[in-house]
């Protein structure tokens, strides 16, 4: 191991002996979606995206105590509130895209780059339907009121101090590795 990962292990060592502040639920910005005009302007949290009355596209970006399982879990959460909300009783998650957003530092005299912070972002787009679809396997539709009580816990649980040392440490590998 050379001498930059090992400084840069003690120093994420250090950090998740911090407090941890998990990103709790919430809808942090709701927009009309035009291409690319949220890329790398995500707040922590959950950012919804108007395609169409019937079609969203809903990212969640969360700390890097947090897992991709947890991200994902909040935005098909917020798209089956969201459904619900606007009187659909299904929904149909079309795809699904997992990450992680680093923040990086590059020293100008070396070039070494360093990793200040990372943590899981998944976007997911969906669309909802109205009735009771005719074959809702074959759609791969839920119901909104099923996927709310199904992660409506999960969403909203604390995480233990090992959950979150470990997917800090997961999260940042994973910013370390691609880093370039």
């Amino acid at each position: 191991m050379n001498i930059y990962k090992f400084a840069l292990l003690i120093v994420f060592a250090s950090l998740t002996g911090c407090a941890h502040q998990q990103t709790s639920y919430e809808l942090v910005e709701s927009v009309k979606y035009e291409k690319g005009a949220m890329l790398g302007n995500y707040r922590f949290g959950v950012t919804e995206e108007e395609v169409n009355e019937r079609e969203y596209i809903i990212t969640a970006k969360l700390d890097n105590g947090s897992s991709t399982l947890r991200a994902r879990n909040m935005a098909v959460y917020h798209a089956a509130l969201l459904a619900d909300t606007k009187g659909y009783s299904f929904l149909m998650v079309a795809g699904t895209k997992s990450g992680r957003w680093c923040a990086k530092k590059k020293n100008m005299k070396s070039g070494q780059i360093t990793i200040t912070d990372g943590g899981p972002r998944t976007t997911v787009k969906v669309k909802f339907l109205s009735g009771n679809p005719i074959d809702k396997n074959k759609l791969k539709a839920q119901s909104a009121q099923e996927v709310i009580e199904d992660l409506q816990g999960k969403v909203n649980a604390d995480l233990s101090a090992e959950t979150v040392d470990l997917n800090s440490d997961r999260n940042y590998e994973k910013c370390w590795n691609n880093r370039f």
